[in-house]
């Protein structure tokens, strides 16, 4: 019976130390990934940051997609507004005179 309490024993405390090593391994190997993961992190951190201000300025520009529209159509250019109400106007009380001759004469008619 002592025999079998001793063997027992043994296998207990060999069965405890292989756990104590298996446990020691992991925290090992715990703290190598950690430092991976860490680093990985700032890394990740680093990139968001960058998306961050590159949103935030385009969120600065008053129209988005601007430069790509420039970079699509170089040569475009801003119409000046003025300008172009005045030659409306223009071409409006050219028609409405024209208009107003046409449907007179047929009156008349």
């Amino acid at each position: 019976m002592t025999e079998h309490i001793g063997t027992r024993a043994m296998t207990v405390d060999t069965l405890l130390d292989e756990q104590k090593l298996q446990l020691m391994l992991a925290a090992m190997e715990g703290r190598d990934n950690a430092a991976a993961l860490r680093e990985q992190l700032l890394e990740l951190a680093a990139r968001a940051g960058a998306q961050r201000q590159a949103l935030e300025k385009l969120a600065r520009q008053r129209y988005f997609g601007a430069g790509r529209l420039l970079r699509a159509f170089p040569h475009m250019q801003v119409p000046d507004h003025a300008e172009a109400v005045a030659r409306l106007r223009t071409a409006t009380a050219r028609l409405t005179r024209q208009l107003r001759d046409h449907m007179g004469g047929r009156r008349q008619k």
